[in-house]
């Protein structure tokens, strides 16, 4: 379960009631939450958004660095990181 993915999941049920069925949501419409990202992401970006990302791009460095060593000293062959045995 931990390493499966999500085209092998064709219905999913939660208290009875299939929220997923063939692969495909009931309970929103998927292409018109994707088309509404699609325009919201299209639009140009205001002061406050381009002052966050030249924030996220100056704090990149310290981030990367603070990161450097994170589970360095884990052994994750043949499993990804997260499902890594010692």
């Amino acid at each position: 379960v931990q390493r499966g993915k999500p085209a092998g999941v064709d219905t999913v049920l939660i208290a009875g009631e299939k929220v997923l069925d063939g692969g495909r949501f009931t309970r929103v419409d998927e292409a018109a939450a994707l088309r509404e990202l699609a325009a919201f992401m299209a639009r140009p970006a205001d002061d406050e958004e381009t002052a966050r990302r030249a924030l996220a791009k100056a704090l990149m460095p310290y981030i990367e660095d603070f990161y450097r060593d994170y589970l360095a000293d884990e052994p994750f062959e043949p499993y990804a990181h997260l499902n890594s045995r010692r």
